[in-house]
C-alpha cells in the first residue's frame, strides 16, 4: 500500500533557504527529506559529532562522487569527527560535510498536544500488543483529529521487554519508549529485548521524544523505506538498539553503544559514539534509473522483438528491485495512439495486448513487441516499486520504433501448388513479408506480369501445353483485385510436369510503403537501390511451382481376342487429362485417391497429357492384376512397370477367370495419380490335360492269369481326372476354373471298338457323369473328376461281340482340346476325344445243360458261363467270378409218379450253397429222394433265378446277375434245364418210366 496525501504534523518550519516547501513527510516527499544517509535540516546546517576511539561511522554505498566518497549536509564549523568516520564500500575516510547543500523547507502544521484523554500503551515483559486497522486504535475523543480519521492516536507508548505489532497505517504517539526487561528462566535472571514489527508501510509521529534502550529491535525484517519515524523533539537510541527506518528528529538524534540504523536520518544535530553506525539503505539515496534497451530501433513486421528493462545505478550496476511495469504505446509526444503493435508477455503464449503490466524481478524485466503493419511507435514505461513504498523512478518514453515489412512479396499458400491436368485449381495470393501475415495496405486493382518457366519437362517454344488463368488474363498479364492484401485466381494446365510461374507487380515499390530513416530517404533521393542491406527498389512479386499430374490412365488397345491364361497379350497406357463430367471431388494431392473404373469409359479416346512420359524420370506406371473371383488365384507377368507410351505386348495372366487390371503411379511430383482399372476377361484355359491316374477296372478281374473283362450290362469302373491348363512355355494347372459361375467346359464319355472302329458311345452308360462339375483338388487346382462304378455297355437287340479292345474316350463339348493323350477315332474318321482307357466287354449268358440219369443215382448238371463269339456262344474260360446259388434254384415239375417227392435234392460238391465258375464251368449235383424207401420216376425243369420276373422265381432268393440273362430260354430269360430221373437211352428221346405204350422193364 502506498501512502499518498498529507498528514498534518505538529511542527512548523519557517526556513527560507530553499524554494521547495514540504507540508508533510510521507513516501511521496521522503526522498526530498532524506537525499543522503544523514543530513541536518537546519537552515544553516547543524552539528555532526562522531566521537570515540571505536568504530562509530556513517556508511553510504550509492550516490558517490568521483573520489568514491559522499558529502553530508552539516556545518563545517561545527564538526567533531574522527578519522575514518565515514565509509563507502570498503573505502574509509574522514566524513566530508557541506552546509551549502540544498535542502527543502518544511512547513508542517501543529494541531495540539493534549493527550490526557487518549489511551496509553504499556507492554510488559513478553507481552504482545497489536495496533492499527486490525488491532487497537482509539482516537474518537479528539475533534481535532477528525481530519485524521485514518490515524491511530495514543498517549505514551511504552514497552518493557514486550512485543508491539503495527499494522499498515499512520500513528500518532505522545512519546515512544522501549526498555529492556528481565525475567527468571530456570532460576536465572535473563534479559528480554523489546521489539516492534510492521505488517506493511508505517509512519509514526511522536510529539515529545523517542527513547530506545537495551537492545531494542525495530523493523529488523522490514524495509527502511517502509518505516518513517518522526519526532518533534529529540531521539535517543542506546545500548545495541537496531532499527530499519527513515528517522526525522526535529532536534538532536543521539546514537550510543552499538546502536545501528539501516536507512537514513534527517536531524538538527547528530551525535554518535562508541560503535554506533548509520548505514544508508534507501531508494532515496542515489535513486536508480530505469534503463530500456533498445531505446529506438528498426524492426521487421510480424516478428517478435524484445524490449529489456532494468533498474541500474549510475555506474551500470543492476539495483535488485521488485516492481511492476505498466506499458503502453504512444506517439512521440507521449499521447496514447492507435497502433497495430502489441505486447507479447513472456511465458504467456498467445497473450498480445495494447497495454500490459510486466513484473520487475531483481531489477530486470522484458517484453516482446510485435506489429503487423508498417508504422512508427513509442513506448511509455511506468515503474511502480513494490519492494519499497517510495516512488523514485519517473515514467519514461522511448522510441521511435519503426516497423517495416522485410522482403515484401506475394505468396501463394505454398511454394508447390499441385493440380490435375485439365482441372481448374483456385490459387490464393497474399501480399506478405518475412514471417508476417497480410500486408493489408496492398489493395485494389493490380496488374501483374506473368512469367512462365517450363522446368520438367522443357518444351520447344510454341509447343508448350496450354496454361490459362481466370478470371482476367490479358496476354502475359493478370488483372486481379486485392482486398486487404488478398485475392485468388484459377489456373488450368493441360500438361503434366513442373512449371514455375512468377507474378510481378512492377508498379508497386517499397519506397512508397514503408517508414524510412533520414539516411534511407537521402539514399533513395540520390538514386541508390540498396542501403545497409535494405533494397530500396523492391517490387511486389512472388513465384510458385505448378505441379501438374494426369487425371488418370486409359488402359487401351487391349488384345481382348487372345485372353488365354498363360498366353501373351498387349495394351497401351494413356495418361489423360480431367474433363468436365469427371469426378469433381478429386483432389490433386489426396493420399489415397479414388480409383476409376475405365472399363466402359471413353478415356482411350482422349489425347495423351503432354509432358508426362518425358517427366517421370526413373519412375514408371505400375500394372497390377487381381482376380475378380472370390479368393481367386493368379499373377500378372511381363512388363509391369511402364515408362514410355509404347504398347506393351508381353503381358500374361497365370489363371482363368475375370481379372481386374489396374494402372497406378503413387509418386509423381509428390502426388498419387488416380488409379484406373478395367475388368478384363474372363481368361480361358489354353487346353486340358488328363491326369496320370486314369484307369478302367473291369467287373471281372484277372484270376490266375485270366483276362479281365466285363459282360455287357455288367457295371464296371472308370476313373480319370481332367485339369484346365494355361498356355505359354510352361503350362500350369489353373486354380480358378471351378470358381467360375458359368462357362466351364464339360465333357462327354465316348467308346469305340478298336477292332472295327464302331462307335459304341450311345450304348456306353455312365450315370454318375451327369452330375459331374468342376471342383478343387487337394492341391487347389481345378479338376473335372470322373469316377463311375456303374459304367455299362448296353446289350444290343441281337447278341454281338466280343469287344476285347473297347477304347474309352472323353470329348470336350467345345472346341477345347485335351492334349496329352491318344485320340479316339471312329471308322468314319471322327475324333471322339482323348483316350483314357481300354476294356474288354462281352455279350454273356449263363447256360444250364439238360441232364438225365438212373432212378437212384446222383445226377451231375453242368452250368456254363458263355459269351457270344461271332455267330455262336462259347464257354468263357476267363470267367472265374460268375456264381450260381442253390438258393436261387427253382424246380418246375413236368412229370412224376404219383407218390414221388415234390422236390429233388440239389447240392454242390463240398456242401457249399454258392459256387463260382472255374474257367467258365461249374455244376449242380441232383440227389434222388425216396418215399417209403422207394425211388420214383420224375422229370422237372431246373431254374437258376438271376432276376425275379415271373412266378417261378418269386419264391426264391435271386442270384442277381441280370447281365447273364439270354432271350429264348423262356420265363423272362432266366437260365434253365430239364432234369430226368429214371430213364434209359433207347433212341434220341427220353422214355419215361410208366409212360403209356412203353414196354420198358423196370
Amino acid at each position: 500500500m502506498r501512502f499518498k496525501g498529507s498528514i498534518f504534523f505538529i511542527l512548523s518550519f519557517f526556513a527560507s533557504y530553499t524554494t521547495a516547501e514540504i507540508n508533510d513527510i510521507n513516501p511521496s516527499t521522503a526522498c526530498q527529506v532524506f537525499p543522503s544517509v544523514a543530513q541536518s535540516h537546519k537552515k544553516s546546517a547543524g552539528k555532526l559529532s562522531i566521537d570515540g576511539a571505536l568504530s562509530a561511522k556513517i556508511i553510504q554505498t550509492h550516490g558517490l562522487d568521483a573520489d568514491n566518497k559522499f558529502v553530508l549536509r552539516f556545518d563545517e564549523n561545527n564538526l567533531n569527527v574522527k578519522k575514518e568516520s565515514c565509509q563507502s564500500s570498503e573505502n574509509l575516510f574522514t566524513c566530508k560535510v557541506d552546509s551549502s547543500i540544498s535542502y527543502p523547507e518544511l512547513n508542517v502544521q501543529y494541531f495540539g498536544s493534549d493527550f490526557s484523554n487518549v489511551n496509553a500503551i504499556d507492554i510488559p515483559v513478553d507481552g504482545n500488543k497489536t495496533l492499527g486497522s486490525n488491532g487497537v486504535c482509539k482516537n474518537a475523543k479528539f475533534s481535532d483529529f477528525n481530519r485524521l480519521k485514518n490515524t491511530c492516536v495514543f498517549n505514551n507508548v511504552q514497552s518493557t521487554g514486550g512485543h508491539l505489532t503495527l499494522n499498515e497505517g499512520v500513528y500518532w504517539f505522545n512519546k515512544l519508549e522501549l526498555f529492556g526487561g528481565t525475567k527468571e528462566v530456570d532460576g536465572k535472571i535473563v534479559s528480554v529485548t523489546p521489539t516492534i514489527t510492521m505488517t506493511g508501510p508505517v509512519r509514526i509521529y511522536v510529539s515529545k521524544g523517542i527513547y530506545f534502550y537495551k537492545d531494542a529491535q525495530i523493523n529488523n525484517d522490514g524495509n527502511a523505506d517502509d518505516f518513517i519515524l518522526l519526532t518533534q523533539k529529540s531521539a535517543e537510541l542506546r545500548s545495541k538498539s537496531v532499527i530499519k527506518a527513515l528517522i526525522y528528529a526535529q532536534e538532536r538524534l543521539t546514537l550510543s553503544g552499538d546502536t545501528h540504523i539501516d536507512g537514513a536520518v534527517s536531524v538538527a544535530d547528530l551525535s554518535m559514539n562508541t560503535n554506533a553506525q548509520i548505514y544508508g539503505d534507501s531508494l532515496c539515496i542515489a535513486p536508480p534509473e530505469l534503463k530500456i534497451i533498445p531505446t529506438e530501433s528498426i524492426f521487421d513486421t510480424c516478428d517478435s522483438h524484445s524490449i529489456n528493462f532494468s533498474t541500474e545505478d549510475p555506474d551500470g550496476t543492476i539495483r535488485k528491485l521488485d516492481g511492476e511495469l505498466s506499458l503502453s504505446f504512444t506517439d512521440s509526444s507521449g499521447k496514447d495512439t492507435s497502433t497495430g503493435a502489441c505486447f507479447k508477455v513472456e511465458n504467456k503464449p498467445g497473450a498480445c495486448k495494447k497495454n500490459t503490466k510486466v513484473s520487475l524481478v531483481d531489477g530486470r524485466a522484458a517484453v516482446d513487441i510485435i506489429s503487423n503493419k508498417q508504422e512508427t511507435i513509442y513506448i511509455r514505461s511506468d515503474l511502480t516499486i513494490t519492494s519499497s513504498s517510495i516512488d523514485v523512478i519517473p515514467p519514461k518514453i522511448t522510441g521511435p520504433y519503426r516497423f517495416r515489412h522485410k522482403n515484401p512479396r506475394l505468396v501463394f499458400g505454398t511454394s508447390d501448388i499441385k493440380v490435375i491436368a485439365g482441372k481448374p485449381r483456385q490459387i490464393s495470393v497474399t501480399a506478405t513479408s518475412n514471417s508476417c501475415g497480410v500486408i493489408e495496405s496492398y489493395s485494389g486493382k493490380k496488374t501483374l506480369d506473368v512469367i512462365k518457366k517450363y522446368k520438367k519437362p522443357t518444351f520447344k517454344p510454341g509447343k508448350e501445353p496450354l496454361l490459362t488463368f481466370e478470371p482476367a488474363q490479358v496476354g502475359d498479364q493478370l488483372q486481379l483485385t486485392f482486398t486487404e492484401g488478398q485475392t485468388a485466381f484459377d489456373a488450368k494446365y493441360m500438361g503434366a510436369g513442373e512449371v514455375e510461374i512468377e507474378l510481378n507487380d512492377t508498379n508497386w515499390n517499397i519506397l512508397r510503403n514503408a517508414p524510412f530513416t533520414s539516411e534511407e530517404v537521402k539514399a533513395r533521393n540520390n538514386g541508390e537501390t540498396e542501403l545497409l542491406g535494405v533494397k530500396l527498389n523492391q517490387t511486389m512479386k512472388g513465384a510458385f511451382n505448378l505441379l501438374s499430374r494426369p487425371y488418370s490412365f486409359g488402359i487401351c488397345n487391349v488384345d481382348r481376342n487372345s485372353l488365354i491364361a498363360g498366353e501373351k497379350f498387349g495394351l497401351n497406357i494413356k495418361p489423360v487429362a480431367w474433363r468436365s463430367g469427371d469426378d469433381g471431388n478429386i483432389l490433386p494431392d489426396a493420399s489415397n485417391p479414388a480409383e476409376i473404373d475405365v472399363t466402359n469409359k471413353s478415356l482411350c479416346q482422349r489425347g495423351v497429357v503432354a509432358g508426362f512420359w518425358q517427366s517421370i524420370g526413373g519412375s514408371s506406371v505400375s500394372l497390377t492384376g487381381a482376380s475378380l473371383l472370390q479368393n481367386g488365384a493368379g499373377d500378372l507377368s511381363g512388363t509391369k512397370n511402364i515408362s514410355a507410351g509404347k504398347k506393351v505386348s508381353d503381358l500374361s495372366w497365370s489363371d482363368v477367370g475375370p481379372v481386374k487390371l489396374q494402372a497406378t503411379m503413387s509418386n509423381y511430383f509428390g502426388m498419387s495419380i488416380n488409379p484406373s482399372f478395367i475388368k478384363l476377361g474372363p481368361f480361358e484355359p489354353d487346353h486340358f490335360l488328363l491326369s496320370d491316374n486314369r484307369k478302367v477296372i473291369a467287373a471281372n478281374t484277372s484270376i490266375d492269369g485270366s483276362v479281365p473283362f466285363s459282360y455287357m450290362n455288367q457295371p464296371f469302373t472308370g476313373q480319370f481326372e481332367i485339369k484346365a491348363m494355361t498356355g505359354g512355355n510352361n503350362p500350369q494347372a489353373v486354380k480358378n476354373y471351378h470358381k467360375l459361375a458359368s462357362g466351364q467346359v464339360n465333357f462327354d464319355i465316348t467308346a469305340v471298338s478298336e477292332q472295327g472302329g464302331d462307335d459304341f458311345t450311345n450304348r456306353l452308360k455312365h450315370p454318375q457323369s451327369q452330375s459331374l462339375s468342376w471342383a478343387a483338388s487337394s492341391d487347389g487346382t481345378s479338376v473335372w473328376k470322373f469316377e463311375d462304378t456303374n459304367m455299362i455297355l448296353e446289350r444290343s437287340n441281337e447278341p454281338d461281340g466280343p469287344f476285347k479292345q473297347l477304347v474309352l474316350g472323353v470329348k470336350p463339348r467345345t472346341k477345347a482340346q485335351i492334349k496329352n493323350s491318344d485320340r479316339v477315332i471312329n471308322k468314319g474318321g471322327n475324333d471322339l476325344g482323348a483316350k483314357w482307357g481300354v476294356t474288354d466287354v462281352r455279350y454273356g449268358r449263363l447256360r444250364i445243360s439238360d441232364a438225365a440219369g438212373n432212378l437212384s443215382d446222383d445226377l451231375t448238371v453242368p452250368v456254363y458261363a458263355e459269351y457270344r463269339d461271332g455267330d455262336k456262344f462259347v464257354v468263357n474260360t476267363d470267367d472265374n467270378h460268375t456264381s450260381v446259388s442253390l438258393g436261387a434254384n427253382s424246380q418246375e415239375e413236368i412229370y412224376k409218379d404219383g407218390n414221388a417227392p415234390v422236390d429233388s435234392v440239389i447240392v454242390f460238391d463240398g456242401g457249399k450253397t454258392e459256387k463260382n465258375m472255374e474257367n467258365g464251368v461249374t455244376a449242380f449235383l441232383v440227389k434222388p429222394k425216396t418215399e417209403n424207401n422207394r425211388f420214383y420216376r420224375k422229370q422237372f425243369r431246373l431254374w437258376q433265378c438271376l432276376k425275379s420276373t415271373s412266378e417261378i422265381c418269386n419264391t426264391v432268393t435271386v442270384n442277381n446277375q441280370p447281365w447273364l440273362l439270354y432271350e429264348g430260354q423262356g420265363n423272362s430269360d432266366n437260365p434253365s434245364a430239364i432234369i430226368t430221373l429214371g430213364s434209359y437211352r433207347g433212341n434220341d428221346r427220353v422214355i419215361y418210366q410208366g409212360e403209356k405204350g412203353a414196354n420198358v422193364a423196370r
